[in-house]
């Protein structure tokens, strides 16, 4: 039975053979000319020979292929693929193999080496978030003596799915606040000493200790003098919110573009805590509100976002309810793909701490993309 994902087509080499066998045989019966004829014959029976081996060595191959569980949208990862030949590929055999998720050549020449597979490796590519669409592969080759060209499409085996996230971007104006941030929560661990605050540890009496720091109780029963420990204060540790919505407006339509943008700076955000280990209350609307509290649950979330799609609120009466979850916030960003004009004014009433940011609140020279050279008209 024929296989549908193997393709033979004649090479030009192969067609003007077969054009010199044909002429060869009609030349030997014209003159009745039996060698003539039996070399046309021959070479006829050789074209037959090599368009079914041509056929019959691509069967069978296996093609897998391994990839990053998590990689960027528009950046470059590494991928490992893996070649094995059926049980009729001969070994030594050049071939063009072609890879859709390359990011830069994705044809290549390769020779297997007979039942051990070719390892290839090169950069992969994935424009768009989300789970990686695998597509077909493409084997060529020109076995045997180049006469038939034999091309073969097959699905790979792919080691997991490829979770494409949204490339993180942080404006200037954002990647300046978040630095604020990260050296505050640093500053506060190292707080000077309150003489007010409780003690957290007994020690012996040295020379140069206040009287009034000794713990007479304590001293008693252990039968040396024991001076209390004050323990340094620690303040309340900061806590921040991350808000991310799309509202919907009656006769006003956003470009997807627009939702991306701000996917990408939510990612950046979420990124930037979890690097800086500081823990954070989240809410995409319309989903509930949650404590992200270490990396593991900003990862499952960026892998969320990787995989959203739009779903606007139809009112900012379901982001106002919200507002008492993140009364005890020191800081809340609020993100939409909305121009902040259409939604900044309510919230701001609600949330005093808010940082409202849209997909275009920060300058064009600031936005990720190519720049454009104008040239001067002679």
């Amino acid at each position: 039975m024929e296989d549908p994902s193997v393709e033979v087509r004649i090479a030009p080499t192969g067609r003007l053979l077969l054009a010199v066998s044909l002429a060869t045989i009609v030349f030997g019966l014209a003159n009745i000319s039996g060698p003539i004829f039996m070399a046309g014959a021959l070479a006829l029976l050789l074209i037959g020979i090599c368009q079914r081996l041509s056929y019959r060595h691509l069967c069978g191959m296996i093609v897998s292929r391994h990839l990053p569980q998590r990689a960027r949208a528009g950046e470059c990862y590494p991928v490992e693929t893996k070649i094995l030949g059926g049980k009729l590929f001969p070994a030594g055999t050049a071939v063009r193999f072609f890879d859709p998720l390359a990011a830069v050549n994705a044809e290549r020449a390769i020779v297997t080496g007979g039942p051990e597979p070719a390892h290839l490796r090169y950069l992969g590519k994935s424009m768009r978030r989300g789970i990686n669409r695998s597509r077909t592969w493409t084997i060529q080759s020109n076995w045997p003596l180049g006469l038939f060209e034999s091309r073969r499409r097959g699905s790979f085996e792919d080691s997991n799915p490829l979770i494409a996230i949204p490339n993180p971007f942080l404006p200037p104006e954002l990647k300046k606040q978040l630095d604020r941030i990260n050296f505050d929560s640093g500053r506060l661990l190292h707080a000077p000493p309150d003489p007010g605050a409780e003690f957290r540890l007994l020690r012996e009496f040295r020379p140069g200790d206040p009287v009034r720091s000794i713990d007479w109780a304590r001293s008693l029963s252990s039968r040396s003098l024991q001076v209390a420990e004050l323990e340094p204060p620690r303040p309340r540790p900061r806590t921040y919110g991350l808000i991310l919505h799309s509202l919907q407006i009656p006769g006003q339509v956003l470009t997807p573009a627009s939702y991306e943008m701000i996917l990408r700076i939510a990612t950046g955000v979420l990124l930037r805590f979890q690097q800086d280990e500081i823990p954070l209350l989240y809410r995409h609307f319309p989903d509930k509100t949650i404590r992200l509290r270490n990396r593991t649950a900003i990862n499952d979330e960026i892998d969320r976002l990787a995989l959203s799609r739009r779903n606007p609120v139809l009112s900012l009466d379901s982001i106002l309810t919200a507002a008492p979850e993140f009364n005890a916030c020191d800081e809340v960003f609020i993100l939409s793909d909305r121009p902040v004009i259409d939604w900044e004014e309510k919230l701001r009433i609600a949330f005093p701490r808010g940082k409202c940011i849209d997909a275009g609140s920060f300058s064009r020279a600031a936005r990720p993309g190519l720049r454009l050279v104008h040239r001067s008209s002679t």
